[in-house]
């Protein structure tokens, strides 16, 4: 992946927690599901835990 591709990624990465964000409170899943979303999220990135 390129630095260009990464910034690109981690672009839209935040503009999705920030939609997430905007959410009403009552109307926002869980924080685990937000959490697991955000992990699976992340390793389609090519992120790893290693």
């Amino acid at each position: 992946m390129s630095l260009r591709g990464l910034f690109q990624g981690l672009r839209q990465l935040l503009e999705w927690w920030a939609v997430g964000i905007n959410i009403p409170v009552d109307e926002r899943v869980k924080p685990e599901r937000f959490s697991r979303t955000v992990a699976f999220h992340l390793l389609d990135l090519g992120y790893s835990a290693s």
